[in-house]
């Protein structure tokens, strides 16, 4: 468009010569038609977005996703205007990754670790939900993965099993907890029958640590008799519930037998 000084009056702050579709850092403002307060208002000091506000935000959050170029940097949506920095990178740069996703590349997705994680360290529950209006019960499959303390745990936990049991280190702990100055297992005698204590803290998912655990030391050990010992009959149910729902995993059905039978059992 031809300048117009008539219509134009607006003076560009643009650096001549400059070339703006070259990689660098922006300031932007983007302004509403006429000034039109269509984002929202200003209640005591903050912007309280109303519909059109929460969807130029929900859309500008989205520009990073649908163009691969940018990459976003601070910024503030007000009444009538948007202001933002964002990043442009150059045709033949990456985008570069976030410390979060870097971490789940080099870790979870590791060949190794994700085909372990698929194999041991998934569950599906069913769920009961009862409506309180209808008094409708629905059942719901819930697919659940292990966090990182449970994998590392149980992992570490298997080894240590296989070195009690001195039947070969087949499983390699990643992270010694040498490394954290605590007790060092792998310097303990073969075959000792001690495997050690894995120390839980309220609410970490100790139920299905304990499932996990299981899952992969009945193949390790070609179906060993796993006790369960609680000292409380709120959690022994608990423990029955999550490891029933987890029969898939576990290979096997779960056969509710009181301590006397049990101790019978294993005494031949």
């Amino acid at each position: 468009m031809t300048f117009n000084p008539t219509i134009h009056r607006r003076k560009s702050i643009r650096l001549k010569g400059y070339d703006y579709s070259q990689a660098g850092l922006y300031f932007i403002t983007v302004c509403t038609h006429n000034r039109v307060p269509l984002f929202g208002e200003i209640v005591d000091g903050q912007m309280q977005f109303n519909e059109s506000g929460i969807v130029a935000d929900e859309e500008w959050r989205k520009t990073e996703h649908i163009r691969s170029n940018i990459v976003l940097h601070e910024f503030v949506i007000m009444p009538n205007h948007v202001h933002g920095i964002i990043e442009l990178i150059g045709a033949h740069c990456m985008r570069p990754l976030r410390p979060g996703l870097k971490t789940l590349i080099n870790g979870m997705l590791n060949k190794k670790a994700l085909l372990n994680l698929v194999r041991y360290f998934v569950v599906f529950e069913q769920s009961r939900k009862e409506d309180p209006h209808t008094g409708v019960i629905s059942i719901h499959t819930v697919k659940k993965i292990a966090a990182y303390h449970q994998y590392d745990a149980v992992n570490a936990a298997v080894a240590s099993t296989l070195r009690a049991a001195d039947i070969g280190l087949s499983s390699k702990v990643m992270q010694n907890p040498a490394s954290y100055g605590l007790p060092d297992v792998t310097q303990q005698p073969q075959g000792d029958k001690k495997a050690g204590v894995v120390w839980h803290t309220q609410g970490c998912g100790k139920s299905l640590s304990m499932v996990f655990y299981t899952g992969k030391i009945v193949l390790a050990l070609n179906n060993p008799t796993i006790v369960v010992i609680t000292d409380r009959n709120d959690l022994d149910d608990q423990l029955f519930d999550t490891f029933a729902a987890c029969k898939q995993l576990l290979a096997t059905e779960m056969v509710l037998k009181q301590a006397e039978m049990i101790a019978g059992e294993l005494a031949g």
